[in-house]
């Protein structure tokens, strides 16, 4: 899991089904820690440990929005302050640690420390977004390896049959920020690209926002869906994939039952053009290496940025 000396940014966890009546255990940040959520049913992250005696919170019960410990009854808001002792009442500065924790698509993220760097990234040209359901997928290489392909601009032609037309624009927004604009024409060839082309989907505008190294943002600017890719370390060179592809979110029932079924087929799209990733990333341990000018710009500037990105350190207590 994501440890101290990655990146500083929002790491996928747990699927939201996960959490249910009682705590979630998770390890992340060299550390444990506990989801459940509050009485609204927002999702929070506080440390796995009572500040009492150290019982193990993961068996706690969620009470009043919050975690009441299953020894002596110590119960604990979401932002780990210990509100009441039972017969004793609300003590004075008793907290144990806790994490920034959202939910998006389906899926629960978390910031190592309890105030965030940058907010969890608006999902582009969405309003009100609806996910599919998301799919785990695993991968024998560092999350760096997968950061580095979406600017690796030319294995676009080599790996996924689209022509790049122009030269890519890269730019930073705001802090944690990496963004690559690309052209590329779809080669003719597999039915695939042959239905793409009929349906005058030939040419591909796309933009592809990096935050923090691990939080990609795929969308095509002509429309449609926006393919979310959160990735987590899940050892030294291994890393979990979180796909989640989403859509503007219909507003009558009837589009609501057909968006489901578009949402699948969503899906399977992002999955096929994933998969043909694969065999490029497996094993792969990625460096800067020799560079041609020119042709390889746009992953010289995300070494760049990716070098400068600031890096997990000890969480507070």
């Amino acid at each position: 899991m994501a440890s101290i000396g990655d990146p500083r940014s929002w790491y996928p966890v747990a699927l939201s089904r996960e959490l249910g009546s009682r705590p979630h255990a998770i390890s992340v940040f060299d550390r444990n820690f506990v989801l459940f959520r509050d009485e609204t049913g927002q999702p929070a992250a506080v440390g796995r440990y009572c500040a009492h005696m150290g019982a193990d919170l993961s068996l706690a019960k969620v009470v009043r929005g919050g975690l009441q410990c299953a020894i002596h009854g110590w119960e604990y808001d979401t932002r780990g302050i210990c509100r009441r002792v039972p017969g004793v009442g609300a003590p004075t500065d008793v907290h144990i640690s806790r994490l920034a924790c959202v939910e998006r698509g389906d899926v629960i993220f978390v910031w190592p420390g309890p105030e965030p760097d940058w907010p969890f990234p608006a999902i582009p040209s969405l309003q009100v977004p609806r996910a599919a359901r998301p799919r785990l997928l695993q991968f024998t290489c560092p999350v760096s390896a997968i950061a580095l392909n979406g600017f690796d601009v030319w294995h676009f032609d080599s790996v996924h049959r689209r022509q790049v037309l122009s030269t890519p624009e890269v730019r930073s927004v705001a802090p944690g920020h990496l963004g690559i604009s690309v052209t590329a024409a779809v080669r003719p060839g597999r039915v695939y690209d042959n239905a793409l082309i009929a349906l005058g989907y030939g040419t591909l505008h796309a933009q592809i926002d990096n935050w923090g190294g691990n939080l990609i943002l795929v969308r095509n600017m002509s429309g449609g869906y926006v393919a979310m890719l959160g990735m987590i370390p899940a050892g030294t060179d291994s890393c979990r994939m979180y796909l989640i592809v989403l859509d503007e979110a219909r507003k009558s029932w009837v589009g609501h039952v057909l968006q489901s079924a578009l949402l699948e087929v969503y899906r399977a799209v992002a999955w096929a053009f994933v998969k043909s990733d694969v065999p490029v990333v497996s094993g792969m341990r990625p460096k800067k290496g020799y560079l041609i000018p020119g042709r390889d710009d746009a992953v010289q500037s995300f070494w760049q940025w990716w070098h400068a990105l600031p890096r997990i350190e000890a969480l507070p207590a």
